[in-house]
């Protein structure tokens, strides 16, 4: 094999005689090639979520943006679906980073959180969605505590949005028979039916 890995994002290919960098921009990922060693690693330094420490995660001084964005792509990427992976850099690039993202992680203050949860709820998002941003900002830096990048999570004394229930309706016996003969004999018949049932 003409590749070898030279470190973590970066690999070297002896018969093209080219350097592969693995980057993420925007949550995605994608390869550049450059024909010196210099060139290559030249994005990492530049880049925000460029690695402060060896093993590609952030430093101490490191903001909640950067720390996310390893979060997401180096932790949760491994083990969640596709689908959760995509909620959760929703969630970020959405709410989190223009609200928060700028600040360093260990300057965060449970004042700070509480106050952009309750943003959330007055920009009319609804208790349970936020409640999700809650869950998601604890888990990420509950992680930075267990690196020894925070001393301790602001989360703990952070109060979340109670959970509201869902409330559901449906149709009485009559109120299907109803829409049934409404719908008889149109497209919608089968659709509604299968629905129904």
């Amino acid at each position: 094999m003409s590749r070898k890995t030279i470190q973590k994002n970066l690999a070297y290919d002896s018969e093209r005689q080219g350097y592969y960098a693995v980057l993420r921009r925007e949550g995605r990922r994608c390869t550049r090639t450059f024909r010196s060693r210099d060139a290559a690693l030249a994005p990492f330094q530049a880049s925000a979520d460029a690695p402060a420490q060896p093993g590609g995660v952030p430093g101490e001084a490191c903001t909640l943006r950067q720390w996310l964005a390893w979060w997401l792509e180096e932790v949760l990427a491994r083990d969640r679906a596709e689908s959760t992976l995509y909620a959760y850099r929703n969630i970020v690039r959405c709410h989190l980073a223009p609200a928060l993202g700028e600040t360093p992680l260990r300057a965060l203050t449970p004042v700070m959180i509480q106050t952009y949860l309750h943003d959330r709820l007055d920009g009319g998002l609804s208790p349970n969605t936020v409640r999700k941003h809650y869950v998601l900002l604890g888990t990420a830096l509950n992680l930075a505590v267990r690196m020894e990048l925070l001393d301790r999570s602001p989360m703990g004394r952070v109060t979340p949005p109670k959970r509201r229930e869902s409330a559901y309706t449906f149709y009485s016996p009559v109120q299907m028979q109803t829409l049934f003969t409404l719908v008889r004999d149109t497209m919608l018949e089968l659709p509604v039916k299968l629905a129904a049932y």
